[in-house]
């Protein structure tokens, strides 16, 4: 394996359920509850997808109004909400000495950067590639295939690591090899995955059961 490729929301960040709580404060302001039970639903898609399909009396408007005021307090907030999960800086700078690195995460841009940087990681990744690089969204392999094409590797040489099922989808739609880490969806869900990791502190023993 030449590279590695991580999604960003729920592998290197705890920023999935974070931005559910926003939105459902931003939702609650506009009179509108958007309950616990969806959190599953909103795992692995955009924001602003979500939105469209479980709220489509948003106008577009409203919708880049929301997502704006997500971010924006994301941001402004992110000791409470931009924290990094178990192995995640250790392992991209570990595997950064011996591999190409990547990201493919369906984060607009603004905020795969800021986290990036939040966690001093901007030397590190070769390419990223963001939801407002592509047009078909996860499980589709478009931003795996698109991500390999940047870093000018064949997928076939590339892993990626992921959380969510769409996510192991893509990765493995794309022709790579996909390792899953069990922190927003549980391990039985993954099984499409190569293999399974409760967190990337044993993201070394996955990779010596992929090679």
């Amino acid at each position: 394996m030449k590279a590695i490729i991580y999604d960003m929301d729920g592998v290197l960040t705890d920023t999935e359920e974070s931005q559910f709580k926003i939105l459902q404060d931003l939702l609650a302001q506009r009179g509108i509850q958007l309950k616990d039970e969806r959190y599953d639903d909103y795992i692995g898609i955009r924001s602003a997808t979500f939105l469209e399909q479980f709220f489509p009396h948003f106008t577009q408007e409203e919708i880049d109004t929301i997502i704006e005021e997500k971010n924006a307090a994301m941001h402004k907030h992110a000791a409470k909400y931009v924290r990094p999960l178990p192995g995640a800086i250790e392992s991209v700078k570990k595997l950064n000495e011996t591999h190409t690195l990547g990201i493919a995460s369906l984060s607009n841009r603004v905020n795969i950067d800021f986290v990036v940087k939040l966690f001093g990681l901007e030397t590190c990744f070769t390419a990223t590639v963001s939801g407002d690089d592509v047009r078909h969204y996860k499980p589709h392999p478009e931003i795996y295939e698109t991500c390999a094409e940047k870093l000018g590797i064949d997928a076939a040489d590339c892993v990626a690591i992921e959380d969510s099922v769409v996510g192991v989808q893509a990765a493995k739609a794309a022709g790579m090899r996909c390792i899953a880490v069990c922190s927003t969806t549980a391990a039985e869900f993954l099984k499409e995955a190569d293999v399974v990791i409760p967190t990337l502190e044993d993201i070394d023993d996955a990779l010596s059961q992929l090679e």
